[in-house]
């Protein structure tokens, strides 16, 4: 049990270092794109490399949002006693795989078949039938 303790501290240390930091990096991009999209270029390249690093600046505005809207829903599971175990197959997520990827809401065997492809199958983990596909 004290053991669990730390390693909940831990994480939740983890996820909240991480949602702060995606939060900041997300203010600190809206303000450059809100700069740019004001500045007047005369130039056409200058106006292209600008608009260029405004749509870099987006993709990375939306990656951040997603791993924020993870990282919340982590911290909600956390607290409702639901993180840790695989959405798929229930089985517990490894503490390895957990420290590295606080918000992870598959194991890693689950997530490895789902990132082979839809025409994957799972095996009978936990009672899952052979033969159920994403």
């Amino acid at each position: 049990m004290f053991s669990e303790q730390i390693f909940q501290k831990q994480i939740l240390t983890a996820l909240s270092t991480k949602l702060a930091g995606l939060e900041q990096d997300n203010t600190r991009i809206a303000a450059r794109i809100a700069n740019n999209s004001s500045t007047a270029y005369a130039d056409i390249a200058d106006q292209a490399g600008s608009e260029l690093c405004n749509d870099l600046d987006l993709l990375q505005y939306e990656r951040n949002t997603k791993a924020i809207d993870q990282i919340k829903t982590a911290l909600k599971n956390i607290e409702h006693a639901d993180y840790g175990h695989c959405k798929l197959c229930g089985e517990p997520i490894g503490i390895k795989r957990l420290l590295a990827m606080p918000h992870a809401t598959y194991c890693i065997e689950c997530q490895e078949t789902m990132d082979q492809g839809p025409s994957m199958h799972v095996g009978s983990r936990s009672g899952y039938a052979s033969g159920l596909s994403f």
